[in-house]
């Protein structure tokens, strides 16, 4: 009797079990492999990406590059633009490239969303950086962090965005925009390249590490791009800042 009564309650488990995953596929939300419900893409990584190290490699490669190729466009006179070090700024590209090589192999599904939905993330993490709510609550974002070390060395550095005016005058709110723009406009922009990369990594082997990514990447964008359209995406950013400056 105890045997027969053991395997009625098994049957019954059992049966409750299966009835309760039929519903949850019914019910629209995904199972997988381990029976968690797949998250919003959206909302997960626009939390994610606030303290996520590949993310926040990327995007602070980006910034700083920009800022750097700013800087020795301003160096140069117009009459010598022709005879400029475009190595340096090749350097800087094939640098945001490569970090963003390594942000898309380390979150492959973020890699497979749209621009326009990349976009949307962006801009939730901007959103973030700026909130006086969520800076009081994470002041050791390495993000904000970064922001707060980045703004005061803007004048000293004496990049094309902040000639003339003192750093005080650019807000976080103001940064992050100028700082998502171009960050944006990168993701968009290095698509090809990115695509010429992939292609070499995967006929030639796995890929190794940041610098094997560098290597290809430095050729790809040389033979891809003239230094000027190259140094565009840095001249955009640079004026983003010297407007927000001037405000």
């Amino acid at each position: 009797m105890k045997k027969k009564s053991f395997v009625g309650i098994g049957s019954f488990l059992i049966g409750i079990t299966t009835i309760v995953i039929i519903s949850c596929s019914k019910s629209g939300n995904p199972i997988n492999s381990k029976n968690e419900v797949t998250p919003n893409p959206i909302v997960y990584y626009s939390s994610k990406f606030l303290n996520d190290d590949s993310y926040v490699k990327f995007a602070t490669t980006t910034i700083s590059n920009n800022l750097k190729i700013g800087r020795i466009l301003k160096n140069e006179s117009l009459a010598r633009l022709t005879s400029i070090d475009s190595n340096a700024v090749y350097n800087a590209a094939a640098e945001n490239v490569t970090a963003e090589f390594m942000l898309e192999e380390t979150h492959p599904s973020f890699a497979s969303l749209t621009q326009s939905e990349k976009y949307q993330i962006l801009n939730n993490i901007k959103d973030s950086l700026k909130s006086v709510s969520y800076r009081q609550q994470h002041p050791t974002n390495p993000l904000i962090v970064y922001e707060l070390a980045t703004i005061p060395q803007l004048h000293e550095i004496d990049s094309i965005a902040v000639a003339r005016f003192a750093f005080s005058n650019i807000s976080s709110g103001e940064f992050w925009g100028c700082a998502t723009a171009t960050i944006g406009s990168g993701l968009a922009a290095y698509g090809d390249i990115l695509g010429e990369v992939r292609a070499l990594f995967s006929a030639g082997g796995s890929v190794l590490g940041w610098g094997d990514v560098f290597s290809i990447a430095w050729r790809v964008v040389k033979n891809a791009s003239a230094w000027w359209k190259v140094a565009g995406l840095a001249l955009e950013f640079g004026g983003c800042l010297w407007s927000a400056g001037l405000s």
